[in-house]
């Protein structure tokens, strides 16, 4: 799936290759997680990146 986004603000372009960036290693964490560990090792990528995006923005 292709789509075309608006930026305005370096901000902005940060935070979204900063979000896809995010997006993309939630997928594959999850993907070769083993069974009955998804949830956790997934959770624990999204809180660290998370942080990292939260950070950016200050």
């Amino acid at each position: 799936m292709e789509r075309t986004v608006m930026v305005r603000t370096e901000l902005e372009v940060i935070l979204l290759e900063q979000a896809l960036t995010m997006a993309r290693e939630l997928e594959a964490v999850s993907d070769a997680a083993p069974d009955g560990q998804v949830l956790a090792i997934a959770e624990a990528a999204a809180v660290r990146s998370g942080r990292e995006l939260t950070w950016t923005t200050l």
